[in-house]
């Protein structure tokens, strides 16, 4: 296999992981250079962006037969993750992140 392909599947496997990174490499520098805008994720969002990753986490481990925390176990039989917040606070952004995420990286 060639390097660049390495190289690719290296990134690819960084971002199923750290789907901030992805996020933020992928998404939001891009438009933001595009658009001379300084988007950013906020707390929030970056608050459940990690709760999503670690259901993702969770439900792979239990899928794959692999050991898991009390957490994990918790976490592996939830549908999915409640965000509650007021009107424009960037859910839907976030939704349509992960969702590109899923997409491009396979999780």
């Amino acid at each position: 296999m060639n390097t660049e392909t390495e190289k690719s599947k290296k990134v690819i496997s960084r971002w199923a992981d750290s789907p901030l990174d992805f996020i933020r490499e992928v998404i939001i520098e891009p438009y933001n250079k595009a658009k001379g805008e300084d988007i950013r994720v906020t707390r929030q969002q970056e608050e459940g962006i990690e709760a999503v990753r670690k259901v993702v986490r969770a439900k792979i481990k239990r899928s794959r037969g692999q050991s898991q925390t009390n957490e994990d176990r918790v976490l592996s039989n939830k549908i999915g993750v409640s965000i509650m917040s007021g009107k424009g606070t960037g859910k839907d952004a976030l939704a349509a992140w992960l969702i590109v995420k899923a997409i491009v990286t396979g999780l």
